[in-house]
């Protein structure tokens, strides 16, 4: 059950501050650090739950960095920034980082102890890595679709362990078009 912070309480100017922090570009980024922290808190304090973190893509700041110079100064700001968020968080039920570089390689992450690392080799994890053939026959169905031979030609070809797997951005554009297309070759 939601609830609405009181103006007065805690809660309500600690969210103030953090939205103030990151629409502010010059924001020193020790105040960065706890923003993550800061909005698990928040929405404990407003849902009575605590929050479920999930990092798309965590990954992809790391490469810019390395790519662009600016590694040094990125890698405290991000390790404070997850390192908050993650460890020792009393408002985090669960987090999950997606991303194509291991969390274990990445020095970044020094603060966390033994993150687990799942791929799509893991027999428990491989269907949530894509649209599991049920899934994509009901979604289809939904969109007045079916799962036939062109979608199949087109679309199919992932096998994660022994499950197979439909690339989800390219069935959502399917099913929303309704027009067989290369949509993840227009990704990059």
């Amino acid at each position: 059950m939601k609830k609405r912070l009181d103006p007065a309480s805690y809660e309500y100017e600690n969210y103030q501050d953090t939205l103030q922090l990151l629409k502010d570009r010059k924001s020193p980024s020790i105040y960065l650090g706890t923003c993550l922290l800061n909005l698990c808190r928040i929405l404990e304090a407003c849902f009575q739950k605590k929050a479920v973190l999930l990092i798309d893509e965590y990954d992809q700041p790391i490469i810019s960095s390395y790519e662009y110079g600016y590694h040094q100064e990125f890698s405290a700001l991000f390790s404070t920034l997850l390192g908050a968020a993650l460890k020792g968080n009393p408002s985090l039920d669960i987090a999950l980082l997606s991303g194509i570089q291991r969390v274990a390689k990445e020095s970044i992450f020094s603060q966390l102890n033994n993150p687990k690392v799942y791929t799509v080799m893991d027999r428990r994890y491989a269907p949530y890595f894509g649209l599991t053939v049920e899934e994509t026959q009901q979604l289809l169905e939904d969109y007045g679709l079916a799962l036939n031979a062109d979608v199949r030609r087109m679309y199919d070809g992932y096998r994660f362990f022994e499950t197979e797997i439909y690339n989800p951005w390219s069935i959502l554009n399917y099913a929303d078009s309704g027009f067989l297309d290369n949509y993840w070759v227009n990704t990059s």
